[in-house]
């Protein structure tokens, strides 16, 4: 092993020896952070028919999130990194924090204990795409019934009028 690396270091351009290692090791831990099963066969997927169902249950808009501020049926699950969530930093939009009331449930990391517990769940990130992850490892523990905001907090911050939560709550 250390011969291969040895030649493939040999091979990278000055300043770059570490990077295929580090690649290496991340996509290690990726894996190893993965909860399904590995499979080295290809499978035999049989064709059907793909039929589209229009979902009418899945999304909830800005405007239900304000009125429902205060819920406790209502859980928000914010799935940013948690220092975007805290507020403490914040890359992509105008304004830093979260909307308030949300719980940090961070796409990278397992779902938070009793995060699959509320009655209502809604998952929401910065735009709408990662919240997904968590949308489906809630999915995968039992809700099917959770809600994405796909406006997410991009456009929660840009309404002057819409509350912002900042620090930790604890």
């Amino acid at each position: 092993m250390s011969e291969l690396v040895t030649e493939a270091a040999a091979a990278e351009p000055e300043g770059t020896v570490g990077v295929a290692a580090a690649d290496r090791e991340d996509a290690q831990a990726r894996i190893a952070a993965y909860e399904g099963p590995l499979e080295t066969e290809e499978p035999r997927v049989e064709r059907v028919a793909f039929v589209p169902h229009v979902r009418t249950d899945d999304l909830i808009e800005a405007e239900e999130i304000l009125a429902r501020l205060g819920d406790p049926s209502l859980v928000l699950l914010d799935a940013r990194a948690p220092e975007r969530w805290r507020g403490d930093v914040e890359p992509l939009d105008p304004v830093a924090g979260r909307i308030p009331g949300a719980r940090n449930a961070f796409f990278e990391e397992p779902l938070p204990p009793g995060a699959a517990e509320p009655p209502e769940i809604v998952a929401y990130c910065g735009s709408g795409v990662t919240a997904a992850v968590v949308a489906q490892r809630l999915v995968l523990a039992g809700r099917d019934d959770v809600r994405l905001y796909p406006g997410s907090f991009s456009e929660w911050c840009r309404n002057p009028s819409n509350p912002i939560e900042r620090g930790d709550p604890t």
